[in-house]
């Protein structure tokens, strides 16, 4: 028997949703500003390009990764547990619910929402680019949670894609932290490469290959009349068009990320980004 649930329980659990989306936001806003203040009382007083201070920045970062790793294992426990049931028909996949695809919106959309709020207090990630990329991963988790929406992808795009950001989070501390990447030069440019890879492997490679089954599942979904059917708290055509419209947005900063990407490992082959800011642009 298929341990999914299609369209059954909004009434009953939406405050609940509600409520542990509030606290989870508050318990990561609060551990990202205690990680920069307990770096900053440890010794770490210099500022950021930007003006703000870098211990903020690296406190952001180190539970940024923590939380990143929190994604990719219930990402891997939802697909071991509940992959096959969700893909077992268009009905589970696009609005079906399991605990792991829950746990997992419930999460993503609180962690962005902190994110936008952290922003705020740091200037080097308060950009419109960063606030646009949250906001839109954030209304896609709050579909997911609150509308029941494509499950059917939750495992791989709110949870195993997140994995790369641990090595980004690195990648980030290492071109604020100059006397961190200088103690561990090494260390800092090998985690460089590994994120580069798994960027290319992870965000371009199987978030493209997946792109095509939900577009595909989606298409249907509204053509056979599925979404029309929905009621106003289900997977309508609002809730479909929001999430192509996220595909294909946040495909799009996939493909320029790695081609920045690309672009800096091209000129750091070739011997043309020798100077260290250039480096870690």
């Amino acid at each position: 028997q298929e341990a999914v649930v299609v369209m059954a329980y909004w009434q009953a659990d939406a405050p609940a949703a509600a409520g542990h989306v509030a606290a989870l936001t508050a318990a990561i806003f609060v551990a990202k500003v205690s990680a920069g203040q307990l770096l900053y009382v440890a010794g770490v007083r210099d500022s950021t390009r930007a003006g703000a201070r870098l211990a903020d920045l690296v406190g952001y970062n180190m539970v940024a990764a923590s939380v990143s790793c929190m994604f990719g294992y219930l990402g891997v426990v939802g697909i071991v547990t509940d992959w096959a049931a969700l893909n077992a028909s268009l009905n589970a996949y696009m609005s079906g619910r399991t605990e792991s695809t829950y746990q997992l919106g419930i999460l993503m959309l609180a962690y962005q929402l902190a994110n936008v709020l952290i922003s705020f207090r740091i200037a080097d990630i308060c950009t419109p680019a960063f606030l646009l990329h949250h906001l839109a991963a954030a209304a896609l988790a709050y579909f997911s949670v609150f509308h029941n929406a494509i499950p059917g992808g939750n495992h791989f795009y709110f949870g195993i894609s997140e994995t790369t950001n641990v090595l980004l989070a690195i990648v980030d501390i290492g071109k604020h932290w100059v006397k961190a990447r200088e103690a561990a030069p090494v260390f800092f440019t090998a985690v460089r490469y590994l994120f580069a890879g798994a960027f290319m492997v992870v965000r371009v490679g199987i978030w493209t290959t997946l792109s095509w089954p939900f577009w595909r599942n989606a298409i249907e979904w509204v053509q056979n009349g599925s979404a029309a059917a929905a009621p106003a708290d289900g997977t309508t055509y609002v809730v479909v068009g929001a999430f192509m419209a996220g595909n294909v947005f946040l495909s799009g900063l996939q493909y320029y990320w790695a081609a920045m990407i690309a672009r800096i490992f091209v000129n750091v082959v070739t011997g043309r980004g020798t100077k260290s800011e250039d480096k870690y642009e």
